[in-house]
């Protein structure tokens, strides 16, 4: 991935959180997207522990913390907008794999 292609996904994520886009979970939300771009073979898990590496914290709150910010997002218009059928609720490897797939 290149480093265009990387700030083109970083900026979108941006737009479709909003405001939200300062919370530590859509920066962990980012990382995970690139990370699962750069090693689409890995699983969610292994996602969320390289994400920890990088932040110093464990992968149960990488994973918490993704959670939260795709919740704290779910019902904002520009969220509904990008994902499709937003009407339930997405989990953190449906958010990053559809990102990623984007």
């Amino acid at each position: 991935m290149t480093d265009k292609q990387a700030a083109f996904l970083t900026d979108w994520i941006e737009q479709i959180f909003g405001k939200s886009a300062d919370l530590k979970g859509c920066v962990f939300l980012k990382e995970a997207v690139l990370t699962a771009l750069d090693a689409p073979n890995l699983s969610v898990m292994q996602i969320y522990q390289k994400v920890a590496e990088t932040h110093h914290c464990s992968s149960a709150s990488v994973e918490h913390t993704i959670r939260y910010a795709i919740a704290s997002v779910s019902k904002q218009e520009a969220f509904r907008q990008n994902f499709p059928t937003a009407v339930r609720k997405y989990s953190n490897s449906e958010v990053i794999f559809y990102l990623r797939e984007f």
